[in-house]
């Protein structure tokens, strides 16, 4: 038999709860009425016991209801608070609903049984509460310890509940703090919720999902999400639960493929990663892909994670031969390239040249073979081999490109904390101590640099790129890039010489962009020319062209091989290359040179002698007039 209802009635005055008794007495629910008849007593009594159900009636006690709501929950109330006001209180009694209380009923229209559905439902609300706390406690003292990070949420992803090992997985102080934190801030991919919640709404549940969350400082964590849904009575979904683990360490061949993936993500090639190890499975007639960008499955009228596992055959399509052809060729480990057909769902196949090449690892075996689609913007067929050569070069240098500024935006954000941490230890350290912090520094420097000039490289080829152009006066941009390498020039112990001309050397260009020249071809003599050795600068007017100003640079350093001098300018190259080398850098400046002598309507010339040293010599358009006489 069911006990009978606990309810607390606080009033004022003598004989003020006999209309509430009345009610209650003509009622057919059970109830354990007690009544305290002033404010302080009530209270105490709400310390002293759990009550279902508190009533209070506001008229007769005060005009601030929503006060002693606050003092009743502040007494520990745990059952649900029902505020009984007047007419005249009625206005303010409402306000007290969020102050937390539950319900407000005017004493004139009280009746029994509206008096008894309330209470009963009070009664509900407070067991459901009750039992609701009971399974909480008893869900976190279970998973208090266990390793694995157990989650509950509701059916949009918001957590409710997050054991001790999930809230240190993903890297937060509290329980509350990764609580208050967006749904989809939790992940590094806000597309990585939908897919769990889709999965667990169209399936029930999953198994070791892949899914990658964001810790609190924001780096990536990858896990294995398993989770189910709980019903209610009802048949809803009430909440999901959630078990997380760290995903083990991948192996070097799918860290390749992630890479590789992060590289062709925003790309807007069409690109493809093929599986070389799908054609040793028996009766595989074409490679798998193992990834395709968005430009790809744009291209294909399709999501891209339709595409993957999907056979080669289902993005291209080509005659037998062709086919046989590509396939032999990748199985043998060597670039492809030619004419292919890429498939799309109930439309015609858009004729394109393919480029593929294979991916191998530090040992040199085969994992991959990239994929990259090149077609003509008019749509049509390349009708000779050297087109085909040409556009599959574009596309792949563009490809490269991609890749290279997608890398370096990855590299700035660590680097950038790399730096400014080496500033505080060199500042906290023991002056014994402070050459370690200095080095750190100074090679942080030193790969930020580098990281710069990729970007800036990577601007000037993809983008159709504008430079704002003015009259220049040479001599100011030298004495500013001289100022600034001053200290490099006195480390390495360089005689610098500078003829600063009396009257202004103009040219019609950007001073950002003659700049960063004039800064790429002076280091890279001080960087080639011995201790001791002699760096002159030149700027002047042309002596066969007054429409032409002129930089010169001249070392004696180590000279240039005649060999490598076609060469020279290309992206990542040096004469040096390999473990044998003897100069750091990429390769990177003097192509940075060309590509801006190039935007500015230039022109640059080299002559150097082995073991002599070498001369630079860009020119320039003077004015405006000699720049649009050049580019006719």
């Amino acid at each position: 038999m069911p006990r009978p209802l606990s309810v607390l009635l606080i009033y004022d005055g003598p004989h003020d709860d006999h209309p509430v008794r009345q009610h209650l007495k003509e009622s057919d629910v059970d109830v354990d009425l007690r009544g305290e008849a002033s404010l302080p007593a009530g209270l105490e009594a709400l310390s002293a016991a759990d009550w279902d159900a508190i009533l209070t009636d506001v008229e007769r006690l005060s005009n601030d209801p929503t006060g002693i709501v606050r003092r009743c929950d502040d007494a520990g109330a745990e059952g649900p608070i029902i505020v009984l006001a007047g007419p005249t209180t009625l206005h303010a009694a409402e306000a007290s609903l969020q102050s937390g209380a539950a319900e407000v009923l005017r004493n004139d229209r009280l009746t029994p049984a509206l008096l008894a559905h309330l209470l009963r439902w009070a009664t509900e609300h407070t067991r459901t509460q009750q039992h609701l706390h009971q399974r909480e406690a008893w869900l976190r003292s279970v998973t208090k310890q266990i390793s694995d990070g157990l989650f509950r949420s509701t059916p949009d992803g918001e957590i409710v509940y997050a054991s001790p090992s999930f809230v240190d997985l993903l890297g937060y102080e509290t329980e509350e703090a990764l609580s208050r934190t967006r749904p989809d801030a939790l992940y590094a991919d806000p597309k990585e919720r939908d897919r769990l919640l889709q999965a667990v709404h169209d399936q029930g549940e999953v198994s070791e999902l892949s899914i990658t969350f964001r810790c609190a400082d924001g780096t990536p964590v990858r896990t294995l999400v398993s989770c189910t849904h709980i019903q209610g009575k009802e048949g809803a979904v009430e909440y999901l639960d959630g078990v997380v683990t760290m995903a083990p360490a991948p192996s070097p061949r799918t860290q390749h493929l992630q890479l590789y993936r992060d590289a062709l993500d925003h790309s807007y090639i069409p690109a493809m990663i093929l599986d070389a190890q799908s054609l040793d499975q028996p009766g595989a007639p074409d490679p798998r892909i193992a990834y395709a960008n968005e430009a790809l499955a744009l291209m294909c009228g399709c999501d891209a994670e339709a595409l993957h596992e999907q056979p080669l055959r289902r993005v291209i399509s080509s005659p037998a031969d062709a086919q046989t052809d590509l396939l032999s060729t990748l199985v043998n480990g060597r670039p492809w390239s030619g004419q292919l057909r890429t498939v799309r769902p109930n439309d015609t196949p858009i004729p394109a040249s393919w480029f593929f090449t294979p991916l191998r690892n530090e040992t040199g075996d085969l994992e991959y073979w990239l994929g990259v689609q090149h077609a003509p913007s008019d749509g049509r067929i390349p009708s000779s081999i050297q087109e085909q050569t040409q556009m599959t070069t574009e596309g792949t240098t563009s490809l490269k490109t991609a890749v290279l500024h997608n890398l370096s935006h990855e590299m700035r954000t660590p680097l950038t904390s790399i730096n400014g941490f080496s500033q505080i230890l060199k500042e906290e350290l023991a002056p014994s101590h402070r050459h370690i912090a200095d080095r750190i520094q100074h090679d942080s420097k030193r790969l930020q640099e580098t990281i710069d000039s990729v970007l800036r490289l990577s601007r000037l080829e993809t983008t159709d790129v504008s430079l704002d152009r003015t009259s220049v006066d040479l001599r100011s941009v030298v004495q500013t890039v001289h100022t600034r390498l001053h200290p490099k020039l006195e480390q390495e112990a360089i005689d610098f010489s500078f003829d600063r001309p009396s009257t202004p050397i103009t040219a019609y260009a950007s001073r950002s962009a003659v700049t960063r020249i004039v800064t790429n071809l002076l280091d890279n003599a001080v960087k080639f020319t011995p201790e001791g050795g002699r760096v002159a600068l030149r700027v002047y007017q042309s002596r066969n062209a007054s429409s032409e100003a002129v930089i010169e640079i001249e070392d004696t350093g180590i000279g240039i091989d005649e060999e490598f001098l076609p060469v020279l300018f290309d992206s990542f190259t040096q004469e040096s290359q390999g473990l044998s080398r003897e100069y750091g850098g990429l390769g990177l400046g003097l192509a940075i040179v060309q590509q801006l002598v190039d935007l500015l309507n230039g022109t640059i010339d080299v002559t150097t002698e082995k073991g002599t040293g070498t001369c630079v010599t860009v020119r320039l358009p003077a004015h405006a007039h000699a720049d649009s006489s050049a580019a006719r």
